[in-house]
């Protein structure tokens, strides 16, 4: 913008909210007074780089180098020098060494120039701060809520002489890129078991259900019956486009937030996936067992077998147990599983997961397909002989879960029948026995008075 001091002394600075049926509307305004800028002594107009570089994207802009603008500092302050021996310059009794650390290939008496610039405080009496190079925040407010903060703007500024501007810095974000996510989910553990069966067994039928931001796009593994330790077997993959921004580490999502906007709306969101576990019910509504977050750009290092996979406090997690899924490319590993019983956050359960990401030109070169299905199909789940859908399969009901039962309850019968007729043959047949003893005892008197009866 082209402007003439002291007339166009300052800047305003505007926000607006975009509306496609009524007038947009103002969110705030921040104003900048650039002759106050032009005109202080610690050289607003531009901010000074920690280090000098002729070309490249760090490239000095100011139309005076950092030598020239010293000198011209020094004048308008009365300070004799600058004199410069090697990589060092003086200026009113001061000493200062270049500090340049990565541009050492440059002109040494600019890179000395420069670090004097930077170190301009340090000069007796008449020094003072020259404003360094940094990008500044201010609020925004609404006339009809003085005093309110409505918001920030991030931005720098520069004020150059109208014969000297400078190229134009191309502040463009690199263009977000469209990649790939491929989640595997291979095996649960120790998850709750929220169900009891017909005979009180607890049990849950367990299914893993995730997405990325927009829940509506969920996609859902199978469903792993009976499972009597909360142990679930998977082998699931689910596919999930997104474009993510490498340099702001978020993903772009584009749709309509409502069905008369004409355009798009682009959202900039953390690369969040979701993973859920939940409890198939038939005939009630599913229960929630557990949940996970993991941002990609963000992750938590995977523990590498279920006995290491605990819930850990944030304030205890290194920085170095992070890692970015957009460089590693891929991991696997168990991640704890978080839900909420009797009113306490508890892990409730682990699983197993596996996280690639492509980009969209290797996608298209290694395609894969969602669920087992091919391409680089994955092999179905070695689950145990009681997982199964209980009325799909009325035999292997019977089999499995009434037959157990049924069984005991035969052998249990069996057992009582044969103590009941053990018991009805002893007392039918003692009667028998005390009488038969009993004639038998009375018939030997009787042979033994009638012996007697003879000998006398």
């Amino acid at each position: 913008m082209h402007g003439r001091l002291p007339r166009d002394h300052n800047l305003k600075i505007s926000v607006i909210d975009r509306d496609t049926c009524s007038p947009d509307d103002l969110i705030g305004t921040t104003t900048i007074d650039v002759e106050d800028r032009f005109r202080t002594r610690h050289f607003a107009t531009f901010g000074l780089p920690q280090e000098y570089n002729a070309s490249g994207y760090n490239a000095w802009r100011f139309p005076m180098k950092p030598s020239a603008l010293l000198d011209q500092i020094c004048f308008h302050n009365g300070i004799v020098g600058p004199n410069y021996f090697g990589s060092t310059v003086q200026l009113a009794g001061m000493t200062f060494r270049d500090s340049t650390v990565l541009s050492k290939t440059e002109d040494i008496h600019e890179r000395a120039a420069l670090t004097a610039l930077n170190n301009f405080q340090q000069i007796p009496v008449i020094g003072c701060h020259l404003v360094p190079e940094h990008v500044e925040t201010r609020s925004l407010f609404h006339p009809d809520h003085p005093g309110i903060e409505q918001g920030q703007l991030q931005l720098w500024i520069e004020v150059y002489p109208a014969e000297a501007t400078p190229t134009l810095v191309d502040i463009t974000p690199n263009p977000p890129k469209p990649y790939e996510l491929r989640l595997i989910v291979w095996n649960t553990q120790d998850v709750i078991l929220d169900e009891r069966n017909i005979f009180g067994t607890k049990m849950s039928d367990i299914y893993v259900k995730c997405w990325l931001q927009n829940v509506d796009e969920a996609q859902f593994t199978d469903i792993h019956y009976r499972s009597l330790d909360g142990t679930g077997n998977f082998n699931w993959r689910m596919v999930f486009p997104l474009v993510y921004s490498s340099s702001e580490a978020m993903m772009v999502v584009t749709r309509k937030k409502s069905f008369y906007e004409q355009l798009d709306t682009e959202q900039k969101v953390p690369p969040l996936l979701t993973v859920q576990v939940w409890d198939n019910d038939l005939f009630s509504r599913d229960d929630f067992l557990g949940t996970l977050n993991l941002n990609l750009a963000q992750l938590l290092r995977p523990a590498a077998k279920p006995a290491k996979c605990t819930l850990q406090s944030p304030a205890a997690i290194r920085r170095d147990q992070y890692l970015n899924l957009f460089r590693e490319e891929k991991i696997r590993g168990w991640y704890p599983i978080v839900g909420k019983v009797n009113d306490r956050i508890i892990q409730t359960g682990k699983i197993e997961l596996e996280l690639q990401i492509l980009t969209e030109e290797e996608a298209l070169l290694r395609p894969a397909g969602k669920g087992r299905k091919p391409p680089q199909k994955l092999p179905a789940p070695d689950r145990p002989d009681t997982s199964f859908n209980w009325y799909r399969n009325p035999l292997k009901s019977f089999r499995w879960i009434l037959w157990p039962f049924v069984r005991k309850v035969c052998l249990v019968l069996l057992v009582i029948a044969l103590v009941v007729l053990l018991c009805i043959g002893l007392i039918s047949n003692t009667p028998r026995e005390i009488i038969a003893r009993g004639f038998a005892r009375k018939a030997s008197l009787d042979s033994a008075v009638t012996t007697g009866i003879v000998e006398q």
